[in-house]
């Protein structure tokens, strides 16, 4: 079963709010999709959710990483600020 769902965004420089929420909630759900949870209840599992301009991301609260990507909440705001200017998942993508 699988722990770790990522998807890349759409530019959404072009849109509307309301078509960004729309882009965002059924990216949202297809990663749950994937993970192979039904989103039915107000409370999904325990999952870190982490959104960037290029990609969304859900990773297990339990995992202080996936990939090269540090998921603890002060960390990743640090990641994020170091890798400014890069994609810190182009490797991945």
């Amino acid at each position: 079963m699988r722990v770790t769902a990522i998807a890349a965004l759409p530019h959404f420089l072009s849109l509307s709010a309301a078509e960004i929420g729309d882009a965002l909630y059924e990216t949202y759900q297809q990663l749950w999709s994937q993970l192979g949870v039904q989103l039915d209840s107000d409370r999904p599992p325990a999952r870190n959710l982490l959104l960037m301009r290029q990609w969304l991301l859900i990773v297990p609260i339990s995992r202080e990483s996936h990939l090269p990507i540090n998921v603890n909440a002060l960390g990743f705001a640090d990641c994020t600020r170091k890798a400014r200017g890069s994609n810190p998942l182009s490797s991945i993508f």
